[in-house]
């Protein structure tokens, strides 16, 4: 699952804390990779196990049509978040 990257720039940065600590609290726990879509980064959570980046690139390959990966452009990324989001 994916959540907005906590910028303290953004608007709804307290309601993204929140939203973080929510699934948390309920077993979640950060990936060691982000994804970019549509040039939005997004925090990688996962539940019950590990992913790593390749395993999510696999599933998105698999269940998302064609379409989807023609018009969606979704990157994955294992270096940290930079500053400029």
């Amino acid at each position: 699952m994916t959540i907005e990257y906590l910028s303290a720039r953004a608007e709804n940065y307290t309601q993204r804390v929140q939203r973080r600590r929510f699934f948390e609290n309920h077993g979640f726990t950060m990936a060691d990779f982000w994804i970019e879509e549509q040039g939005l980064p997004y925090q990688v959570m996962t539940w019950n196990g590990e992913m790593d980046s390749k395993e999510l690139e696999k599933v998105v390959r698999h269940y998302s049509g064609i379409l989807f990966r023609f018009f969606v452009n979704l990157e994955v990324h294992t270096m940290g978040i930079p500053d400029d989001y």
